[in-house]
């Protein structure tokens, strides 16, 4: 095991950061192209889970505001998580009074 004391180098951290700016370049592009060919409607700075749920909703999957996706006509997942956010709804409430 170790203690995690460790310190990056400044040669580490500067090929993390080239390694981190590069990985961004590339989600840009990718997203870029989502955009103006596959008319996705992605906001301008959007993650990996945006562009899932864009998918899974194009492919006809449900998409919750809170990410979970499921298949449409699937009733016994549809029960469980009408369920699942009514009990999501009363803990705000009883949060909110």
């Amino acid at each position: 095991m170790t203690s995690g004391t460790r310190l990056p180098t400044w040669k580490e951290r500067e090929n993390n950061k080239r390694r981190e700016r590069r990985r961004r370049a590339i989600a840009a592009k990718i997203y870029a192209g989502l955009r103006m060919y596959g008319n996705y409607q992605l906001p301008k700075h959007c993650d990996n889970n945006e562009v899932l749920k864009a998918l899974c909703r194009e492919a006809g999957w449900i998409v919750e505001e809170d990410g979970t996706t499921y298949r449409k006509g699937n009733l016994v997942w549809e029960s469980q998580l009408s369920a699942r956010a009514n009990v999501r709804r009363i803990r705000r409430l009883l949060v909110l009074t």
